[in-house]
């Protein structure tokens, strides 16, 4: 019953999240200039600018993949399909709670940029790239930090054979993970601030890449030799 009410709450948060592009864009929508940069290159150069109604296009396509999204969390959680997913109730609502509050990271830093994009695009159309970088970043400490409370097989749909049935080793990749994460997600931001602007992409993209291949090597090490009592 717990778990059902906490599924309810983040999923009313996620939904409200998904609504921040918009609401973002109204209010912010009598001080943005009839013209703005609509897209930037990865040498962090802008290289195309049109018309500010772009903006609704994307605000509302935004918008509506987040809602698609929570939605379809939602109806996995209530339908609760055991016949191909072979956990236990108690495991699949623990899995659904754990994609949620993943998506809901995704959902904020999304939000951010944009709310950083239509609150200063009048003043100083500068590059995001870097913004973006540490961004990617804090949503790495972000995901480091709650890693530990996660269940396994939930992370972004991945699975993990075997390890559900070993509790001690279950427990170190999350703990593993989490520093992992943790760890890459400072770099990221360090290096944002570092690097030459055009590597700003290159440098999240190869944090992500490193952290996820640590926590395969940790579980590789885990599920060899680490068993339970």
């Amino acid at each position: 019953m717990k778990k059902n009410v906490l599924t309810s709450i983040v999923s009313i948060i996620s939904y409200l999240l998904a609504l921040v592009p918009l609401v973002t864009l109204a209010i912010s929508w009598s001080s943005i200039p009839a013209v703005v940069p609509v897209h930037i290159g990865f040498d962090g150069k802008i290289d195309r600018w049109g018309s500010k109604w772009e903006l609704i296009i994307v605000a509302v396509i935004i918008a509506v993949l987040f809602i698609s999204i929570v939605t379809a969390l939602r109806l996995s959680f209530l339908s609760n399909n055991k016949k191909t997913v072979h956990v236990s109730k108690k495991g699949w609502s623990k899995g659904v709670f754990s994609a949620y509050l993943s998506f809901i990271l995704m959902e904020i830093i999304v939000d951010v940029l944009l709310i950083i994009f239509f609150g200063t695009v009048h003043a100083n159309p500068v590059s995001m790239n870097r913004i973006i970088s540490s961004g990617a970043g804090v949503i790495l400490i972000i995901f480091g930090n709650i890693a530990p409370l996660l269940s396994i097989p939930s992370w972004f749909g991945l699975h993990f054979p075997k390890l559900r049935s070993q509790a001690k080793a279950e427990s170190f990749v999350s703990q593993s993970a989490g520093f992992s994460a943790l760890f890459f997600g400072i770099i990221c931001i360090v290096l944002s601030f570092i690097v030459p602007l055009q590597y700003c992409g290159i440098i999240a993209f190869l944090c992500y890449v490193l952290s996820f291949i640590l926590i395969m090597i940790l579980w590789l090490v885990a599920l060899r030799t680490m068993h339970d009592d």
